[in-house]
């Protein structure tokens, strides 16, 4: 398992969700701790300029998927992208937000990956 936080980056109308700058600030701080690297994982279309915020808020990382196809959500075409990243690079936590596409998603990736699930937390 490598030393890795991510954050699935959500996002609407060309903005990140509030959510997401959330978990954002939370990996960070749990990165000053653990010396992991964040990485974040942005998934749509006509996507690239939400990058540099993403990095302004500490990612040393994205994975980036940008395609027409991805415009509107998917749980199968996402994921199929998350399980596959997730096998490849193996990282110590994934941060998804309580949202309905977040819970739907992430539960999914838990069945699919046969592994645990913790949802609705909050930082103390």
């Amino acid at each position: 398992m490598s030393k890795a936080i991510w954050v699935l980056a959500e996002h609407k109308d060309g903005h990140l969700s509030k959510v997401t700058l959330e978990m954002l600030s939370q990996a960070h701080r749990l990165s000053l701790e653990s010396k992991a690297e964040i990485s974040a994982i942005l998934i749509g279309h006509k996507i690239d300029h939400l990058t540099e915020l993403i990095k302004a808020y500490g990612a040393n990382n994205i994975y980036v998927f940008d395609n027409a196809d991805l415009e509107k959500y998917n749980i199968e075409s996402y994921a199929g992208i998350l399980s596959n990243l997730i096998l490849k690079e193996n990282p110590s936590i994934l941060f998804m937000a309580a949202t309905v596409h977040g819970k739907e998603l992430s539960a999914k990736l838990a069945a699919r990956l046969k592994t645990g699930l913790a949802t609705d937390c909050f930082p103390q």
